[in-house]
């Protein structure tokens, strides 16, 4: 039986910390690192927890980040120290954060020089997805690059979508969200009405929510 891919996550919040009970249910081993989001939890569930971002790195073959915005993905890829500095061909580098297609471009670009196998792969499903390990995911890049990662990907995921080349995962997050919000101003103007027609809103939230 082939080896689980040794998954290193940055960024183990309110979405990375189920994600990675996942992999490690699954099978992966797992490495986080100490930041501003505790993880004794993870370790203790198995992952082993890392002091600096170059020991993640080195007990790591995909690394996948879940941050807030892109101004922590490109501090945490291209500043002093960072991963650029540190990563090698043979490794993958995952964008799952909701990032700017701009600068996901620009990372790529980066990490092309030293041959690092990149792809964005933003996410949707809230909190219970991310528990539950049934996340829909847009991913853009390299066909082979993501498919070599399937085994990462389907621990969180049920839905994959390959949208063409870098960037263009998270330009279809954004359209994602922006079709979210509507259907949320939407509902907003409907449930007034609804009430005023004797409806009750606590059974209109359950049952279009």
């Amino acid at each position: 039986m082939k080896n689980k891919k040794r998954v290193g996550l940055i960024g183990s919040g309110l979405m990375g910390k189920p994600m990675a009970m996942n992999w490690l249910k699954n099978g992966h081993p797992l490495s986080v690192i100490s930041h501003k989001n505790p993880v004794s939890d993870l370790g203790k569930a198995g992952a082993k927890v890392c002091t600096t971002m170059k020991e993640l790195v080195g007990n790591s073959d995909v690394i996948v980040l879940m941050l807030p915005t892109s101004r922590e993905v490109e501090s945490v890829c291209l500043g002093t120290d960072g991963l650029l500095s540190i990563l090698n061909p043979r490794q993958f580098l995952i964008d799952m954060t909701t990032s700017d297609p701009k600068s996901t471009v620009k990372i790529s670009e980066e990490m092309k020089k030293k041959s690092v196998k990149f792809f964005d792969c933003p996410v949707t499903g809230g909190v219970k997805g991310a528990v539950d390990g049934t996340l829909t995911l847009f991913i853009g890049g390299e066909t082979q690059y993501y498919e070599e990662c399937e085994d990462v990907l389907s621990a969180v995921s049920k839905v994959r979508t390959h949208f063409g080349s870098v960037g263009q995962g998270h330009m279809a997050k954004i359209i994602n969200n922006f079709v979210c919000i509507g259907n949320l101003a939407v509902f907003c103007e409907a449930l007034p009405l609804a009430i005023k027609m004797g409806l009750e809103s606590k059974d209109m939230v359950e049952t279009l929510i």
